[in-house]
């Protein structure tokens, strides 16, 4: 960590703190909920208040309470042809007659797809190429025929197998009259609309991740821009972080965004490279493996010197130079997974075989299961300076189509007290934290819905002066349930 606190605007909207000092002024905010710290009754407590609040403030979270409503209002006549529709389909699965209408199935979707597919290659114009490609045509106009041909007796056999099955017209008879009472009844619209404001909302949320990496990059753009020695973000861009000085004064930064490496899973949000050397460039990305087929291509062109070829020398800076990892979390309460997910993933990256199991990251683009190049498309990353390598978009001049970052490229990040600290950026909104990240949240919430989905409609009934509920009579907890009972109640009046 280093120990600066500094605040600017970059722009008009956005304000950037950071350094040790303003972290723990933010960490010392009364606002936070220490959740992890909460005794039972409190956590209870917070957790009622804090789930309540989102789903009275989450459109979907409303939309699935009145279709929830729906379902058991109509439960009486739903039930019943619900259950004799899981009648009918297991009857039906577990029949000589199933199994013939699926087999039948099966074989006009496969040659039914058979024929588009080859239509869609013939159709395709081809004029001018090798005639290895006009011996495949060939080939492929006599598939079609007999695809063509095969067609109709599977049709045939289809038609017949479902005319000739009680069982089968008796499941669907069943999801007719399912149907049909789910129209009625106004559940199936209710559904849909839950479904499409979940959706709508997961996009909505992608949309503001996306927006806020871009903030984010431009943020570190601009702090590299104005601050040229990197001072700003304490590097020593004179020299790579825990390594010597580079001895080429005319090195470019580039800085990377949504970097995977050919990773099993996951991505770096934002990384910054410094290119020493030409060779940091390949003219193209090998479509597997890690990186023999895209040897050989640039043997056959001439280059035969790349980075992932040339054998580093510890007193020699690698040709793409990797200074800087940032992690950027709109959610703070992400922050602690993301590090210890970057710890994880630099572990890797940086050749710490003790740290990982090379059969947990063995992949197409990494068969041996440890990372030793990546290749990162020059579309997805930009100048910070160039100096001696003209600014690109894109493929530039000198056919730049990517840059490849080695494990010696991550060479200069090592572990203090166990961890990578030096380099590693992570990046937030001030927010109040609860301390449990979006994935225990996710699980909360879900387990929030089956206690509202044993409340929303319970079996109550008044006795004298006290009501009789699940937890027993006149209790805390039922109190809370009873509060909690009316205000779903209202929710499904939307």
């Amino acid at each position: 960590m280093d120990s600066l606190t500094r605040s600017r605007t970059h722009g008009s909207r956005v304000s950037v703190s950071h350094g040790e000092d303003a972290l723990r002024s933010y960490l010392a905010w009364d606002g936070h909920a220490r959740a992890a710290h909460m005794d039972p009754d409190a956590f209870a407590s917070w957790l009622e208040q804090s789930v309540l609040q989102y789903l009275t403030a989450n459109r979907a979270s409303l939309l699935r309470a009145r279709a929830d409503g729906v379902r058991r209002l109509h439960a009486p006549t739903l039930d019943p042809l619900t259950h004799a529709l899981e009648r009918a389909e297991a009857a039906y699965a577990s029949s000589a007659e199933g199994a013939r209408i699926e087999r039948a199935t099966h074989a006009v979707a496969h040659r039914r797809a058979a024929v588009i597919g080859i239509e869609a290659f013939l159709g395709k114009d081809r004029s001018g190429e090798s005639p290895e490609m006009a011996n495949k045509q060939t080939s492929a106009r006599a598939k079609l025929t007999d695809a063509r041909a095969s067609l109709p007796p599977a049709e045939r056999e289809l038609a017949d197998a479902v005319a000739s099955s009680p069982l089968w017209r008796a499941r669907e008879a069943a999801r007719t009259a399912v149907t049909a009472e789910r129209e009625a009844t106004g559940l199936a619209a209710a559904d849909a609309d839950a479904r499409e404001a979940s959706t709508a909302g997961g996009n909505s949320l992608v949309t503001k991740g996306d927006d806020y990496e871009k903030t984010c990059a431009d943020v570190v753009m601009a702090m590299l821009r104005d601050d040229p020695t990197g001072g700003t973000l304490g590097l020593d861009l004179g020299g790579s972080i825990g390594a010597e000085a580079s001895s080429d004064k005319g090195a470019g930064l580039l800085l990377l965004r949504n970097v995977t490496l050919g990773l099993h899973s996951g991505e770096l949000d934002c990384v910054l490279v410094r290119v020493n050397r030409e060779s940091a460039f390949v003219d193209k990305i090998p479509q597997d493996g890690d990186g023999t087929t895209g040897r050989r291509t640039l043997i056959r062109r001439g280059r035969t010197r790349t980075a992932d070829d040339e054998v580093e020398d510890e007193k020699k800076p690698p040709a793409a130079e990797v200074l800087a990892v940032f992690e950027f979390k709109r959610n703070p309460d992400d922050v602690a997974r993301g590090f210890h997910s970057r710890q994880t993933t630099l572990g890797w990256l940086a050749g710490d075989e003790r740290s990982y199991d090379a059969g947990e990251w063995r992949n197409r683009r990494h068969p041996s299961g440890h990372f030793n190049r990546g290749y990162h498309p020059m579309k997805a990353t930009s100048w910070v300076s160039a100096e001696k390598f003209p600014e690109t978009s894109g493929c530039d001049q000198k056919g730049r189509r990517a840059v490849v970052l080695t494990r010696d490229s991550f060479r200069g990040f090592r572990r203090h007290g166990g961890f990578y600290l030096d380099g590693v950026w992570l990046v937030t909104r001030p927010r109040t934290m609860c301390g449990l990240d979006a994935k225990v949240s996710r699980e909360r919430d879900c387990f929030f819905w089956f206690l509202v989905l044993f409340w929303l409609f319970p079996v109550t009934r008044h006795s004298g002066l006290f009501w009789s509920t699940y937890l027993g009579r006149d209790s805390a907890g039922s109190a809370r349930i009873l509060r909690t009972e009316r205000v779903l109640h209202s929710l499904t009046d939307i």
